[in-house]
């Protein structure tokens, strides 16, 4: 984000000017007002009325064809009255969870039918109104015109005629309209009726469901030994059995009812065509078993693809229809759960495949708790039953050990879910000990927790380790595509796998919380949070709003990249425009995508662009004083990038670097030097300095190859030879054509030069062949190379002993001053000594 903080600044004035440009040349939409129409024009006008009328009536009719709403205030109205009156008298510590949830889910199907009801009732209500603000013109029109040919003596008869007749039929179609308009008004109010008693049931529900979730640790049973099964809780079988298919029958219902499966059936039909594609585009590679992933894909694109592809189908319908009935989610979370069993092995061995088994068992055995509701003290026994059996399968399915779980070669999954058991077990014996003592609600929820986060946890790793090897099948696939996609396949692959990591998280919390029964309070709260409006002066920021502009800022720079790639890679484009142009108008167009997300992200955040003027001004000063080297580089780079004095892929010399233009940013460019580092170069310095574009024109260099041979040498011969040389190297281009040339007399040698044009990219081998080319053929010419010479004479008297003359001290120097204070004393100790001797003597 840094290196494009010019291209921002460019972002932030030209919506502002855009904005405040729009706000002051606002122009007024005149009102069309119904004026007289003239008697010559009249003929023609009402041509044109009448096929409106006919027009209107046909619309009128293909809405009455649509789909009647009087079915679901007929069947439905009662029913959902009856209905209502007996969530009314239910009792929450004496209903059970599982028939508020399937409840629930009924009525959410019914509140979606009233909705839709609606919804089609005011579609059919705009076009009304439409139809009638067209009509409610054109009466008054020909009224008007009407009045006005009564007026005139010189109007024919049969022309006022026809205008009356005109004005009783559009009042005619008019009242038609208003009629039925106050027909669905009726009808609108009972549905919002219905409407409001979907919302009250819905309210009782949830508020029983809040009860049970508060008294959750509250004791709502004697003890177990102290119960007495009666036999009437038990029989007649069929008794407790009607109950249960009613109460699953009418979910069913109602889901079959109000639901279109066209969207799920869509969503199948592209997973299906998304899997066959990149099964035949992996397949087409030809990997053998060293391909790193190739045993994992091979194994879910060919081994298992049809039980692969369906568990992903059975995956995606039951995140997409989280409101089907509880039965229905339960048939398809047992199919999904015996497909991982057949599935698992490969990514968790045979232990993963044992623990499976046994998960498909607890997750049945807590399924089967739906019956068992309806008899009374029967459950608890049941419970305790479950419990027990969950234990065993705890300790012998699921690896289940107290001390320190070895790791041994199992996969890591294998030892996680052996961990995971130790707190399985111990779940089934705080249900046990809870039921033991009258807490039936805490006793069923531990087995709710123990039988079914274990499925949730397989179900999910197990299609996160599938996802993930269909990306990287998809993305390995992609790199040898026709297309030049190698380069974004890695970030593709590594961005999918985050978001595939994330998603499993986000699926584990969102099924953790529905089985905890603590989902609804925290996506009530999340909710509430995310439409949550915080006023900063005259603008509201919400989280929705805020993350919605996100988005579309996100989408605009994907939109933009992938502009990038089909431009990039197009043939047309390729063929008919230079390097250098397809750059510039794709960087052109991406970053006017990325404006229009910008400018669309803000609105729907509800920010006034038009208010950032000021900030924009203030912003340029700022920018006149501080920032003048970041606008310097944002100018140079739009010279750079339209100008086109370099392109990408060229080879530059810019002062002491040369190197491959890699990219040409807003700000600042990349060049690859020759030793692999990539320098970032401000775009001002490439305008300013002196630039060499050794590539800009063509690819074509020109080599230079000097050499010199021995004094005698026929010149002639050695042109012949070095042309000989350079039209036997096939990378030597044959125009322009080579040359050899003689270059003059050297110290030692005759000097030549041969000139031969190459390819830029193989220049330097080329030069390495022609020298040693060369060097060959004046061998075996018998043509020598010299080397420079020099002779040295060395005179005689250099070899005596020279004489060293030291230099002579200045006169003032310390030096020569104490060497003649020192003589004087000598002087002085001399005359000392003659005047002794002579003294001696004397004597």
């Amino acid at each position: 984000m840094v290196r494009y903080i010019g291209f921002y600044f460019f972002m932030l004035f030209l919506p502002s000017l855009l904005f405040a440009q729009a706000k002051n040349d606002s122009v007024q939409v005149d009102v069309k007002v119904p004026e007289a129409i003239q008697m010559l024009d009249a003929n023609n006008e009402l041509g044109k009325t009448q096929k409106l009328i006919v027009e209107i009536t046909e619309k009128i009719k293909s809405i009455d064809t649509q789909k009647n709403n009087d079915s679901v205030i007929r069947n439905y109205t009662v029913y959902l009255k009856n209905e209502y009156k007996e969530i009314k008298g239910l009792r929450p510590q004496s209903v059970s969870k599982f028939y508020l949830e399937n409840t629930y889910r009924s009525w959410v199907g019914y509140k979606s039918m009233v909705n839709a009801a609606i919804d089609n009732i005011r579609k059919k209500m705009s076009v009304y109104d439409e139809n009638l603000n067209y009509l409610d013109f054109e009466l008054k029109t020909w009224m008007l015109t009407l009045k006005e040919f009564k007026s005139k003596t010189d109007v024919p008869d049969e022309l006022v005629q026809r205008v009356k007749k005109m004005v009783r039929q559009i009042s005619g179609l008019k009242s038609d309209i208003e009629a039925r308009q106050k027909k669905l008004i009726i009808k609108e109010n009972k549905l919002t009726d219905l409407l409001i008693l979907t919302d009250n049931a819905l309210d009782k529900i949830k508020n029983m469901k809040s009860r049970l979730r508060t008294n959750i640790l509250a004791k709502s049973a004697p003890p177990l030994w102290e119960i007495k099964l009666r036999k009437d809780e038990v029989f007649p079988l069929n008794t407790h059995f009607k109950s249960i298919w009613r109460i699953n029958e009418k979910s069913f219902v109602i889901y079959f009812e109000q639901r279109d499966f066209w969207v799920i059936i869509l969503i199948w039909i592209l997973e299906v065509l998304l899997f066959v594609f990149i099964k035949t585009r992996y397949n087409s590679l030809h990997y053998n078993r060293e391909k790193p992933g190739f045993i994992n894909a091979n194994f879910v694109l060919n081994e298992k693809r049809i039980t692969s592809l369906l568990l992903i189908l059975l995956s995606t319908t039951i995140v997409i229809q989280q409101t089907m009935p509880l039965t229905l989610s339960a048939v398809l979370t047992v199919a999904l759960l015996a497909l991982t069993v057949i599935l698992i092995t490969r990514f968790a061995g045979e232990r993963g495949k044992q623990q499976a088994e046994g998960i498909l068992i607890l997750y049945v055995l807590n399924e089967l708790e739906i019956v068992f509701w309806y008899f009374d003290d029967l459950l608890r026994l049941y419970l305790v039953a479950e419990a027990v059996a969950g234990m065993l399968l705890a300790y012998y399915l699921l690896g289940f050990r107290w001390q320190k779980i070895p790791k041994d070669n199992n996969p890591p999954f294998s030892r996680n879910m052996a961990f995971f058991s130790r707190i399985v077990y111990a779940l089934f014996m705080v249900s046990i000990l809870a039921n033991l003592f009258g807490y039936v609600n805490f006793a069923v929820l531990m087995t709710k927790v123990s039988g079914r986060i274990p499925s949730i946890l397989i179900i999910i790793f197990l299609l996160y380790r599938m996802l993930s090897v269909l990306i990287s099948a998809g993305c390995e696939a992609g790199k040898y595509h026709k297309w030049n996609v190698a380069g974004y396949c890695s970030n593709i692959e590594r961005n999918l796998l985050r978001i595939l990591k994330l998603s499993a998280i986000f699926f584990i919390a969102e099924f953790t919380l529905d089985i905890l029964e603590l989902y609804q309070p925290v996506a009530d709260w999340v909710k509430e949070a995310w439409y949550y409006n915080i006023a900063i002066g005259t603008v509201n920021i919400s989280l929705d709003r805020i993350t919605g502009m996100l988005l579309i800022i996100a989408v605009s720079y994907f939109i933009a990249n992938v502009f990038k790639v089909l431009f990039e890679n197009s043939t047309y484009v390729s063929k008919n425009l230079s390097k250098g142009t397809m750059f510039a108008i794709n960087k052109t167009i991406g970053y006017l995508i990325i404006i229009l997300g910008y400018v669309l992200g803000f609105a729907y955040a509800g920010i006034d662009l038009g208010k950032f003027t000021l900030l924009a001004g203030a912003l340029g000063v700022g920018i006149g004083f501080g920032l003048q080297n970041i606008v310097n580089n944002f100018i140079s780079g739009l010279i750079l990038l339209y100008e086109r004095p370099i392109e990408v892929g060229d080879v530059i010399t810019v002062g002491s670097l040369k190197g491959e233009v890699k990219s040409i940013g807003v700000r600042a460019s990349k060049i690859r030097s020759f030793d692999g580092a990539e320098v970032v170069v401000p775009n001002g310095n490439i305008i300013s300095n002196d630039l060499i574009n050794w590539t800009l024109s063509d690819r074509k260099r020109r080599l230079e190859i000097n050499v010199g041979v021995d004094y005698g040498t026929d010149p002639n011969e050695v042109l012949k030879i070095l042309l000989m040389v350079a039209a036997k190297n096939d990378k030597v281009l044959v125009e322009p054509q080579p040359m050899a040339l003689f270059d003059g007399f050297g110290e030692s040698s005759l000097n030549f030069r041969l000139l031969a044009w190459v390819h830029f990219d193989v220049s330097l081998s080329v030069k390495s062949e022609l020298s040693i080319s060369v060097y060959n053929a004046l061998t075996e010419a018998g043509i020598g190379i010299p080397f420079p010479q020099m002779d040295v004479h060395v005179k005689e008297h250099l070899t005596e002993k020279p004489e060293v003359v030291m230099p002579k001290a200045p006169d003032n120097s310390p030096e020569v001053i104490k060497e003649e204070e020192k003589a004087a004393s000598d002087k002085a100790d001399s005359n000392t000594d003659i005047g002794d001797s002579s003294e001696e003597s004397d004597e």
